[in-house]
């Protein structure tokens, strides 16, 4: 499937916006439509969640609880300030665990009890 006989149509079927290998930025895809092209190079500029701390499970758990993509919403979106959006993503908003408390603990707030038998 990685050979360029098979991706490349997969990669105009799928619309697929983010090129895993480095050979796949030079496909005829990304010159149909000059809108696609800011995405071609993705792979090379993204980063791990967590960046630039370490990879593990309090990094996972932010991912996991969407952290950061509320915060990018609130702010976006005009329902909080960009200080506001980035103050409750730190602290978490009331009743829920924010980047702060995950990664103090360094493991997820999770009531184990609730999977006993």
């Amino acid at each position: 499937m990685w050979e360029k006989e098979q991706y490349e149509p997969w990669q105009a079927a799928a619309l697929e916006l983010c090129a895993p290998l480095k050979a796949y930025a030079l496909t005829p895809f990304w010159k149909v439509d000059p809108k696609l092209t800011p995405f071609r190079d993705v792979s090379a500029r993204m980063r791990w969640s967590g960046y630039a701390g370490d990879i593990g499970e309090a990094s996972a758990a932010c991912l996991a609880d969407w952290v950061v993509v509320d915060m990018f919403a609130q702010a976006v979106s005009g329902q909080k300030s960009p200080k506001e959006a980035a103050r409750e993503a730190e602290s978490g908003p009331s009743g829920t665990t924010g980047v702060e408390r995950i990664f103090r603990t360094g493991v997820r707030q999770c009531d184990w009890r609730l999977w006993e038998p």
